[in-house]
């Protein structure tokens, strides 16, 4: 707020000093410098943004002030000029100047108003117009009026312009307000910097001198490891002779082992291939057993349809006898009836004039024999509909075991249906002998009556229709000879199923044994080969280690020879090229052992050749197992097949 207040003090003084040199200038140089005020605040509206530092809106304040007062100084000479015009009229002869010197000088100023402005301009005109008579005078002062006009209406665009000019100027405070804090902050910066600079640079002669101590000990050190090595170097030579010892011992262990283990790593390789198809004959095995147990459910359960079937073929045959003997019992009424009926008919014809009592017994009669008749016929039909279905019965009967030749249920029915048909031969016989016999005998006495021929129909119809179930009957029989044969083959085929099965079970049981046996010399042999990689590992990391120690101990020597004097290194050197010889030759030695082991292993590759070999032939024997097997599959599958039809059949 001081600095504000700092610039507002600067913008009064320049507008002070601005007043006061411009008093002296002309009013023939005014007019034009108006033109170019009207000009100057277009472009200075058009670019308020590019004036942010303090400096630049300083100088745009001190320009906008100085045309404000020479605008005010144009219009105190125009007063001036109107008032010397009316001094030299005729009429008035007294000097105005002090009056047109005191009244538009104060009222003009870069803050006057438009009322302030016409106010003025009225008096001036009050005091002119008693003087001033001439038209010229009129003139004047009408273009005065309109260049004040215009100069209000600068002075407001100036107000404009200065207003924004204040805003520029009060966010180049701001910014120059903000420029001093980030110096500020950057000087900060600068002391944290300087400090920091200090502190490592102390931190760095510390540094310094730990590094030099650090070089002190480094020395001290490498003089001991110096002696350390010399120990060492003689302690080592020691541990190597033993350990080249003990090393001769392991390989000659290994060599035992190495022979004892090549019979048994052969069988290696086949014993896994083995074992796999092992454990697939199992699962076939496996597989078979359950459509095993399928299979017995489902002749369980074709058993059980049997039995029903036997039900129902009794309950149809004890039916069928039952309506026979209502059939021959309501032929035999008939026939009674109808002679009744003759005998009465010939009474009739006999005595023409009867009395109402017999007429009235008669139509008794004869509506109850027409009830008896009724229900004969519906027997009649009722058995009908019986036979119908039973031949029925029998088509389907005989298209089903025709197509699908049911091996366990159709030589038992049609075994009942001999024997249902004795029995309707015999329970028909005594009958029909008895009523024949009993019709002879009516048909002595009364030779008049003849038999009906509605009654021949019927017993030719039943005559045929015995015939055709004699045909029938014979084609059944013809089919059922076919079924028990097929039946005897497939019994025949299962029999010899279970034999190949049994065959294949009993080889895959020693294929099982031998397959163990391979594991179990597999697993020794594998166990023997792990513990052979194992020691050849051991072996390989103690010849790294070993070679490890020869190449620090060269580089010692080197070191040596660049500390120690001549003659020692000398002695050092023959102990060291000694020692190194004895190295080489334990190299070379293992080396050899080592091409030795891979001999051995050539030899294990063959032995695993020829175990290979025992296996494909093992898989031929498996082969031949799997085919025998897939032929009994395909005997349970057309026997499946056989059973699933006779299951259709029986529903």
């Amino acid at each position: 707020m001081d600095r504000r207040s700092w610039l507002w003090k600067c913008k009064l003084s320049d507008k002070s000093s601005g007043e006061s040199d411009s008093s002296g200038s002309a009013s023939s140089h005014s007019e034009p410098y108006l033109d170019d005020q009207e000009v100057k605040p277009v472009s200075s509206v058009s670019s308020p943004n590019h004036s942010h530092s303090p400096e630049v809106s300083s100088r745009i304040m001190t320009d906008d002030e100085t045309q404000e007062a020479e605008t005010a100084k144009s219009l105190n000479e125009k007063l001036l000029l109107a008032t010397i015009l009316n001094d030299s009229s005729p009429q008035h002869g007294q000097s105005p100047q002090p009056e047109v010197c005191q009244s538009p000088q104060p009222e003009v100023s870069p803050n006057v108003r438009d009322g302030d402005v016409q106010d003025s301009v009225k008096s001036l005109n009050e005091k002119v117009s008693p003087k001033i008579r001439d038209d010229d005078v009129q003139d004047s002062i009408k273009s005065l009026n309109e260049k004040l006009s215009a100069a209000l209406l600068t002075i407001s665009a100036k107000e404009d312009l200065v207003k924004q000019h204040t805003r520029v100027a009060e966010e180049a405070v701001a910014g120059w307000e903000q420029a001093e804090a980030e110096v500020a902050s950057l000087k900060q910066l600068l002391q944290t910097a300087s400090q920091k600079n200090t502190s490592l640079e102390d931190q760095v002669s510390h540094l310094d001198d730990a590094l030099k101590e650090c070089v002190r000990q480094l020395r001290q050190a490498r003089e001991e490891q110096d002696k350390k090595i010399r120990d060492a170097v003689t302690k080592k030579s020691k541990e190597l002779e033993s350990e080249k010892s003990e090393l001769q011992n392991h390989i000659a262990e290994l060599s035992k082992h190495l022979e004892a283990t090549k019979v048994e790593t052969t069988t290696v390789h086949a014993q896994r291939d083995l074992q796999e198809k092992l454990q697939t004959v199992e699962k076939e095995n496996k597989d078979l057993k359950v459509e095993l147990l399928t299979l017995s459910k489902d002749l369980k359960i074709l058993a059980r349809e049997r039995d029903l079937s036997n039900q129902a073929a009794e309950t149809a045959s004890k039916l069928h006898l039952e309506s026979v003997k209502k059939i021959t019992r309501a032929e035999a009424e008939c026939l009674k009836l109808r002679h009744l009926t003759r005998r009465t008919s010939l009474a009739n014809d006999s005595r023409p004039i009867a009395n109402s009592a017999c007429l009235e017994s008669q139509t008794g009669s004869q509506s109850d024999s027409g009830e008896r008749m009724l229900v004969v016929d519906d027997e009649m039909k009722n058995c009908d509909s019986w036979a119908s279905a039973l031949i029925a019965e029998l088509d389907q009967f005989k298209s089903g075991s025709s197509g699908t030749r049911n091996l366990v249920n159709i030589p038992v029915e049609i075994d009942l249906m001999d024997d249902f048909l004795e029995m309707e031969k015999l329970a028909a016989l005594p009958e029909v002998d008895n009523v024949s016999s009993s019709f002879g005998a009516e048909t002595d006495s009364d030779q008049v009556l003849t038999r009906d021929p509605s009654s021949k129909v019927e017993t030719e119809l039943l005559l045929g229709q015995v015939a055709d179930l004699h045909e029938k009957i014979e084609k059944i029989e013809v089919e059922k000879r076919e079924l028990e044969m097929a039946l005897a083959d497939a019994r025949d085929q299962l029999g010899t199923s279970c034999d190949a099965l049994m065959v294949a079970n009993n080889k895959l049981s020693d294929l099982q044994m031998q397959l163990d046996l391979a594991n179990e010399s597999k697993h020794a042999a594998l166990g023997q080969a792990e513990q052979l990689d194992g020691e050849r590992k051991d072996l390989a990391l103690q010849l790294e280690s070993k070679s490890a120690q020869v190449a620090e101990l060269q580089l010692m020597v080197a070191s040596l020879e660049e500390k120690v004097d001549r003659k020692e290194l000398e002695l050092q050197l023959e102990v060291i090229s000694a020692e190194a010889a004895d190295l080489r030759k334990t190299v070379a030695f293992l080396e050899e052992k080592i091409d030795a082991e891979r001999t051995l292993l050539m030899k294990h590759k063959a032995n695993a050749d020829m175990a290979e070999a025992c296996k494909e032939s093992l898989e031929a024997q498996l082969q031949s197992a799997n085919t025998e097997i897939g032929k009994l599959k395909g005997i349970v599958q057309t026997l499946e097949s056989e059973v699933r039809k006779e299951k259709c059949n029986c529903r």
